[in-house]
């Protein structure tokens, strides 16, 4: 099992790991929200053990398009089936910027699941519809 490579989320969106020891470089282009092009990734992984693998990356929603103050971390496990498919499960927090009366909302959570193939644009749509994204949405500001 390795982390290294390219990953879909269920909703589309990609990332594509680098591994070198325990340190994760990457990108990761999103397919909902409001941020645009590829941002950079990073993290770290314990290795791979008996009960698989722990991963956190994080990424900052800030690049040469955008810059949408906020902040998405991921933590989860590498985890291969009975029938040798990967997949890393995933919690996230996405936490925006704002003012301090505003601050009690600035944090939502959710669930990834990363796979090594894309969703059909079918289940990646309907999911859209009901599973809150761990992209900015609503949070643009557009770089001059």
């Amino acid at each position: 099992m390795s982390l290294k490579g390219v990953w879909y989320n269920e909703l589309g969106s990609t990332m594509e790991l680098e591994i070198q020891g325990s340190n994760i470089t990457g990108r990761y282009n999103t397919k909902v929200g409001d941020a645009e092009g590829w941002y950079s990734l990073t993290g770290r992984a314990s290795g791979v053990h008996d009960k698989g693998e722990v991963v956190g990356f994080v990424v900052l929603w800030n690049n040469d398009r955008a810059d949408t103050n906020s902040v998405t971390v991921w933590t989860g496990e590498l985890l291969r089936d009975r029938l040798g498919s990967e997949r890393i499960e995933t919690m996230w927090l996405l936490t925006a910027g704002s003012s301090a009366e505003e601050e009690w909302r600035s944090t939502r959570t959710g669930k990834d699941v990363f796979a090594r193939n894309p969703p059909t644009a079918e289940r990646a749509e309907l999911l859209s519809q009901t599973t809150a994204p761990s992209h900015p949405k609503g949070l643009l500001s557009r770089r001059p």
